[in-house]
């Protein structure tokens, strides 16, 4: 059975302090999740890397390591996805579902659509049953930088 992860708490609450509305922080925080085996993942733990985002010389990295872009922290991963969210020209999707179609149109991910929608849902629902954060995964006073 797979559980919740503080990690996904953390990464939730860098991705509001970006800037993210909150449904998109809980639509990139499942994501994540997905990407990183629940925030378990070889090139999350060593490369601060929490989206599996490739080094391709972006000043948000701060180089390649294991072939993808390495963080300094979690915080500079976030900063990176903000970097690229912005550069789709990001429009209102509505739902998670028109969300990840965005994704796949943008070539963003190389898995089936459905496949990866379906992963991203069950870690959505894991992590905000009910539509917030799981309370588990309250830290008072949780940094940035973890």
């Amino acid at each position: 059975m797979i559980t919740t992860s503080k990690d996904g708490g953390n990464i939730y609450r860098l991705l509001l302090g970006a800037g993210f509305q909150e449904k998109f922080a809980q639509w990139i925080t499942a994501q994540a999740a997905h990407e990183t085996g629940n925030f378990t993942s070889y090139i999350y733990l060593n490369n601060f890397n929490a989206f599996g985002m490739k080094y391709m010389n972006q000043k948000t990295a701060a180089g390649e390591k294991n072939g993808y872009a390495y963080y300094e922290n979690f915080a500079g991963s976030v900063a990176d996805y903000r970097r690229l969210f912005k550069s789709y020209g990001f429009v209102s999707v509505g739902t998670v579902e028109n969300y990840i179609r965005f994704l796949k149109s943008r070539k963003y991910f190389e898995a089936n659509e459905q496949d990866y929608l379906t992963a991203v849902k069950y870690f959505l629902n894991l992590y905000f049953p009910g539509g917030s954060l799981d309370p588990s995964l309250v830290i008072p006073g949780a940094g940035g930088t973890w």
